[in-house]
Formats: C-alpha cells, structure tokens, sequence
C-alpha cells in the first residue's frame, strides 16, 4: 500500500477480475498514515481526520471481501466522533483475521495539550469477542491514544503474544480486561497510561514474559509472577512491585522518577 498513490490504488479497481483477486491475495499488509494516504507535495487535498478515514473506507471497499491478513494499522490523530469509521475497521480485521493490529490515534505535538480522555476513541474488545470472531489469531496489539471498557467475563486474547498500550485510558481493572487470558504474552509494554490505585496483577503466572516495560503510569504497585522474565524497564514514579523469583533477568533499567513528578498523559 505504501507503493501506491491513491490514484494508483484506485485506478486497481479497474483491471480484470482475475488480476484483481490475484492482487487480493498478494495484500497481506494494509498500512494506513499520513505518508501513506496523502500524496506529499499536494496541496489540493486537506489533510484532515474526515479526509484520512473517507480514503481508508474507499480503499477497503474495494477489497469487495476481506482478504487473510498479516498485519492492519492505522496511525493517524484520530477521536470518538469518528467511531463509526473506527469500528468498521475493527470488524474488517476480525473479518480479514489480521495477525498483528496497530491503531495508533495519538494525536501530533501541537494537538497533544489540548486532548482530552473522554475525546478518546472506544476500543471495542467484544468485536472480536463474539462466537464467529475469536481473536485468537491475534498474535500482537499496539493500542495508541484510547480507551479500553469491558465486562466482566470478557474472553480476551488467548494467543496474544505483544501487548503494546500507550496513552490509553482505562474504564474498568486492567487486570480484568486483559491479563488474566493473555497467558502466552511474550512482550508488555505500557507507557504514560492512567490506572490509579490500580495493582497491575494477574491471576495466573505469565510463564511466557520475557519483556515488561513500564513508563510513566500512575499505578499502584506491580504485583507479577514472570519466572522467566529476562528484561525489566522501568521508568516511574516510586512504586512497590514484585516480579516473583524472576531468576533469568539479564537486564533491567530502573529508573524511579522524583515524587510529584508530572506524567503528559
């Protein structure tokens, strides 16, 4: 997708139908930015957040049936109004089985001040929740700028092996929501998120954790049995945390932040 301008990818649309499906196949990796979408040097055309979802929703609809994906992303400033687009996304990567899953909406350096957490897109776990669309063909999740909500009794991710969640906000225990099913977790990372009072745990051991990153969070403690957890990183504020006798650490970076200090979440 990178390769092609948007002309290019719509001029696709036009060739025959047996190089068409033969294309379909061929597409395992769908990458949607900035870069991607808007031509540089065209000025004609707005760069905006209406303008970047009404060309991802072109470029799906052609696609006439999801094809098997490897790997679905989406990085652009994004917000809840534009739910509606967001979700058909989410749907089409249940559909499309997509592998590894990016939706990054962290807004740009000047937009960073002025977002808000209730302007945060929804992350609709039980999309991919429902009896034809498990997600355990999910193998890494890089959430960026949203929220994540659930009930209790969510079936999360059973075969995710990367967690990545940056500037998400959490409406419920993160411990809730996710851990407790993602046993084979390889690769935790969570940075500048708000779990206040929150004891980031688990109720079973993440025997497969090789890697756990914490930065910036405001969190309770850290109560984790990782017995083979081989890299630590931990830039935070001064928190209790517990790792069990993870004995095959070869490296960790800690960093304890000065009380007060302010995180830009």
């Amino acid at each position: 997708l990178s390769r092609l301008t948007f002309r290019g990818s719509s001029q696709m649309s036009l060739i025959s139908h047996k190089r068409w499906a033969l294309w379909r196949s061929c597409c395992q990796k769908l990458v949607f930015t900035r870069a991607t979408m808007f031509q540089l040097g065209n000025t004609s055309i707005r760069r905006t957040r209406t303008n970047f979802a009404w060309r991802v929703n072109i470029f799906l609809r052609q696609l006439w049936s999801p094809p098997t994906l490897n790997k679905f992303v989406v990085k652009f400033g994004l917000r809840r109004k534009h739910t509606c687009h967001v979700n058909r996304w989410v749907r089409f990567c249940a559909a499309s089985r997509a592998r590894h899953i990016t939706l990054d909406f962290t807004p740009g350096a000047k937009d960073i001040a002025c977002g808000l957490a209730d302007d945060k897109y929804i992350f609709p776990l039980h999309v991919s929740n429902g009896p034809d669309s498990s997600p355990v063909h999910i193998k890494s999740l890089h959430l960026g700028y949203v929220c994540l909500y659930t009930t209790t009794g969510f079936n999360a991710f059973a075969n995710l092996k990367k967690l990545t969640l940056h500037k998400v906000s959490f409406l419920g225990d993160i411990q809730h929501l996710l851990l407790p099913e993602c046993t084979a977790l390889e690769w935790l990372s969570i940075s500048c998120c708000s779990l206040p009072g929150l004891t980031l745990t688990s109720c079973q051991p993440l025997r497969r954790l090789h890697y756990l990153c914490l930065h910036y969070c405001y969190l309770k403690k850290v109560d984790l049995e990782t017995p083979n957890l081989t890299s630590f990183d931990f830039i935070n504020r001064p928190i209790p945390f517990a790792l069990g006798e993870s004995l095959k650490v070869m490296e960790a970076n800690i960093k304890p932040l000065v009380r007060g200090t302010p995180y830009n979440l």
